[in-house]
């Protein structure tokens, strides 16, 4: 049986993709496609050219974003 828990009322969204699609929506808008054609290609570009470095990036300030989140009691932070 699989036991669903509360989830908490304030909790914040951590998920770091959601920093890859503010860079994708970023470069959306500095190239302005004209069609959902040239859109699907520059997202395909932009997608390849998301280096490690930023995932590694992206992956280890979740310790950071959790402490705050912590801090916060679930409330409000920066992030």
């Amino acid at each position: 049986m699989l036991k669903v828990t509360n989830w908490p009322p304030r909790s914040p969204d951590l998920n770091i993709i959601e920093y890859v699609w503010d860079y994708l929506d970023r470069a959306k808008r500095k190239s302005q496609p004209k069609n959902a054609d040239e859109l699907f290609e520059m997202l395909q570009i932009e997608w390849r050219e998301i280096t490690m470095e930023i995932i590694n990036d992206l992956y280890e300030s979740c310790i950071r974003k959790v402490d705050a989140v912590i801090k916060a009691k679930g409330g409000h932070t920066k992030y």
